[in-house]
């Protein structure tokens, strides 16, 4: 066997909580699932969603805004257009 590597998952070799990274990974899931349906129903309705609004759902699958925050930057930039 000679020149075969053998790769070792690093997780098992490091001092890191697993459970807690399990879980991590499960609510990103999450959170990729409700983007996915709201894209879905967004493209049922014959609509597309703005590159801004793609950074925002990229935010929120990493965790960092809500979608409270998505809901009011979203209206403050719609009725900023508006006013101006």
């Amino acid at each position: 066997m000679k020149g075969l590597i053998f790769w070792k998952h690093p997780l098992k070799y490091r001092n890191i909580d697993k459970t807690a990274l399990m879980k991590n990974n499960q609510t990103t899931l999450n959170r990729k699932d409700i983007v996915d349906n709201a894209l879905g129903s967004l493209r049922v309705e014959g609509m597309k969603p703005s590159n801004e609004l793609m950074k925002d759902f990229d935010a929120f699958i990493g965790g960092s805004k809500t979608i409270d925050q998505i809901i009011a930057e979203t209206k403050e930039r719609y009725v900023a257009l508006r006013r101006g």
